[in-house]
């Protein structure tokens, strides 16, 4: 039997696959992982710019946009790595910080 985390994050990613992109809800559903818990906690990715190639991530925590910003090329390359992976040909080739509110 399947974990209750793993029941939800699979059901999240149907929903954001149909209502999105089923690299958005790959990236959706593992930012923690791909982010960090810390940075995970101030930023969500809310959308991908497909003619751009540009993850649009909405930050809470202004202190943290310079952390975020010097590991965009980190971010990046692992976002990447999880699509590959994932057989998935969406590609991302920066991070668009937006501040929320």
């Amino acid at each position: 039997m399947k974990s209750l985390t793993k029941l939800v994050d699979s059901f999240i990613e149907k929903v954001f696959s149909k209502h999105h992109s089923p690299a958005f809800a790959k990236i959706f559903c593992n930012w923690q992982k791909l982010v960090g818990e810390s940075l995970a906690k101030v930023c969500v990715p809310i959308m991908i710019d497909k003619f751009d190639k540009i993850l649009i991530v909405e930050i809470y925590d202004q202190s943290k946009s310079i952390e975020l910003h010097f590991m965009q090329d980190i971010i990046v390359e692992r976002i990447n790595m999880l699509m590959a992976s994932n057989n998935l040909s969406q590609k991302i080739t920066r991070i668009y910080l937006r501040k929320a509110g």
